[in-house]
Order: C-alpha cells, then sequence, then structure tokens
C-alpha cells in the first residue's frame, strides 16, 4: 500500500476508469480534517474554460502512484460543500506551514506535507523543525491518533505526541 504526500499528488494526472481518457491533472486536494479523510480533489484543467471542477471522494477509486483514477467523466462536477462540516474542510497546501503546537503550549515546528494511503484516508501530518535539524535527523511524523485539534491558526497535538521519524515511502 503506497503512502502519498498532497506535495506528491498536485499536478497528478486524473484518468477516468471507463474510457481511460485524462480529464485534467489535481490541482488542490480538499480534505476533513474532523474525520482525516480526503472529501475531494479540484481539476487543473476543466472541461470548459472558467469553471473549476471537482471529484468527490465517493468517485476516485485510488491514488495510484503515477495517476488518480476516477470513476467516469460524469464524476467531475461543480464543487459544492455542505454548510455543517464547512468548518472542518481543510485545502492540503492551504494548512501545509501551519504551527503545530502541544497542548501544553509549545511549538514544535510547522506542517511540511500531509501523508495519505491511496484510498483518501489521511495517515498523519510531516513536520519540519529547522533545516539543520531536519537534515540530520529527518523530519517528523505526526500520526493522526495524536492530534487534538486542527485549527486554522494552528495544529494541536498531546503534549506527549506519538511522534515517529519520518516512515519510509512505499
Amino acid at each position: 500500500m503506497p503512502n502519498h504526500t498532497i506535495k506528491s499528488l498536485l499536478g497528478q494526472p486524473v484518468i477516468t476508469v471507463n474510457s481511460g481518457r485524462r480529464v485534467g491533472s489535481i490541482q488542490e486536494i480538499l480534505y476533513d480534517a474532523a474525520e482525516n479523510r480526503v472529501t475531494a480533489i479540484i481539476l487543473s484543467k476543466p472541461p470548459v474554460a472558467g469553471s473549476a471542477k471537482a471529484v468527490t471522494a465517493d468517485h476516485i477509486r485510488l491514488f495510484g502512484v503515477h495517476v488518480t483514477l476516477i470513476d467516469s467523466d460524469d464524476a467531475i462536477r461543480t464543487l459544492t460543500i455542505d454548510p455543517a462540516s464547512r468548518a472542518s474542510v481543510k485545502a492540503g497546501t492551504s494548512v501545509i506551514r501551519t504551527q503545530v503546537i502541544t497542548t501544553e503550549g509549545r511549538k514544535l515546528g510547522e506542517v511540511s506535507d500531509i501523508a495519505l494511503d491511496e484510498t483518501g484516508n489521511i495517515l498523519g501530518y510531516r513536520m519540519s523543525h529547522n533545516l539543520i535539524r531536519d537534515a540530520f535527523r529527518g523530519k517528523t511524523f505526526i500520526p493522526v491518533s495524536a492530534l487534538f485539534a486542527v485549527g486554522d491558526d494552528a495544529i494541536l497535538v498531546e503534549s506527549q505526541p506519538e511522534a515517529a521519524e519520518e516512515p519510509a515511502p512505499v
């Protein structure tokens, strides 16, 4: 089961399973921070000029190594977000560089990327401390089980986070 990151998926081609046609590439990934799951991808090449189009999670077959597979052209729609879940839906790229803080108020670093599996489940957050520490010790991985809250301005983790060194990509 390959692990992906938000950054690695940006720009990846999106192909329909029913026709094998490329319908665009991933411009942004939206996810629900409360559910820790991808909710939609936004396509960079809209079928009609000037319209932003998206594919919701229920039509995404998988995030592959080289392409993302979706059901069909019919899965491409104008995106609407349910008002009840609007507060927890985040754009993956907007979370990058968000401060990571413990529940005791100690700054740990900032988010450098978000890890997810091939089906769109968020596995955790990759955290950067500083360039020198990252070069010698690697980036820290914070699994979703260590999260206390994911907000617009900070990500809060338990005081003793279950942080692990960066997992090796498959």
